[in-house]
């Protein structure tokens, strides 16, 4: 994936790539999940992360949504990628999907009334209302990753 001088993701060369990562990362959460768990209190959010990125990763090559909402998308979609962040992936497993479910869910968030509705429903994969996740794994980000991480996270994308 490369960043587009409209500010955009070019899928086209690595579409099948990143639809590939979508299916591993819900492969790997949903095994994660039946095994851990039970012993995890935000399971019910980890296992909605490959729906958050593809959903980022949808909206942000969409030609419908304005540069500076795909700008901000399409560093939500390569912070996904990167395996090594805030929590990481690496060394933490599935539990390291916390901070990138958070830096998703703030960034949506923030420009959620920037994107035109249909397309939100049509690429939106998960099982509960968009706005109201939006609204908790906000609302639950100093717990999930700690109000430190979560204040660089506002500061990076105001």
């Amino acid at each position: 994936m490369y960043v587009k001088s409209d500010g955009g993701c070019n899928l086209k060369r690595s579409n099948q790539d990143l639809l590939e990562y979508y299916q591993r990362l819900r492969g790997q959460i949903s095994t994660w999940a039946e095994r851990e768990g039970h012993r995890f209190p935000w399971i019910d959010l980890l296992l909605i992360a490959p729906d958050l990125f593809y959903l980022i990763l949808r909206l942000a090559s969409d030609p419908e949504v304005a540069v500076s909402v795909k700008a901000k998308l399409t560093l939500a979609t390569l912070y996904f990628l990167h395996p090594v962040d805030m929590i990481p992936e690496l060394f933490t497993g599935p539990a390291g999907y916390l901070d990138d479910i958070v830096l998703s869910a703030y960034i949506l968030h923030s420009v959620f009334h920037e994107i035109p509705a249909p397309l939100i429903e049509e690429y939106w994969t998960g099982s509960s209302e968009i706005p109201a996740l939006l609204k908790r794994i906000t609302g639950l980000a100093d717990q999930l990753i700690g109000s430190g991480m979560y204040r660089k996270i506002r500061m990076m994308f105001r």
